[in-house]
């Protein structure tokens, strides 16, 4: 029954966004919130595709809808996000996810802020990116022992490569605070 709530929930979102006007490009909302794409974070904060002459302090929310299904594990994963970016500097998040293995809910909440420290192509045309970036995540139903709540950390420098005949973007992040 949550399922399908979920799901109905899902749908009605999905039909609401895509009767207003948008703007889509990346970095889209990860499934963890920050601007990214799935799992992996990228340096260009997100809520950066704004009109021209728009000079707004806070850009327009972005925002995200996940659904995944790993069949092979009986899974459902569904995971709602949102992002703004303050300055065009420092991108503010959270995302709510809703994990059923198995027919069990559990939930995640994320809030993440990520810092913009080098603009891509400043100085040069081969300058990527760069950003640093925290994640606040809280769990239910963890397992005795298990912590249900912590931080990642990370580093992450974005390359958009136009010179080839489809736009390439390079990425690479190091979570290098993450505890195992």
């Amino acid at each position: 029954m949550k399922n399908s709530i979920t799901k109905l929930a899902l749908v009605g979102t999905l039909v609401a966004l895509t009767s207003l006007s948008a703007l889509a490009g990346a970095p889209f909302t990860s499934i963890e919130g920050y601007g990214g794409a799935a799992f992996n974070p990228l340096a260009w904060p997100s809520g950066q595709n704004k009109t021209e002459g728009d000079e707004s302090l806070i850009s327009n929310p972005q925002i995200g809808v996940w659904y995944v299904n790993l069949g092979d594990v009986d899974v459902d994963w569904t995971a709602l996000g949102a992002g703004v970016t303050v300055a065009d500097r420092l991108e503010l998040s959270y995302a709510y996810e809703l994990i059923a293995p198995n027919g069990k809910n559990l939930t995640k909440n994320n809030v993440g802020a990520k810092v913009n420290l080098l603009r891509e192509n400043t100085g040069s045309a081969a300058t990527p990116a760069i950003s640093v970036g925290a994640v606040y995540k809280t769990i239910s139903d963890t397992a005795e022992g298990i912590d249900d709540n912590d931080f990642d950390y990370y580093v992450v420098a974005t390359k958009l490569i136009t010179q080839t005949p489809v736009p390439v973007v390079l990425s690479g992040a190091h979570c290098p605070l993450r505890r195992a």
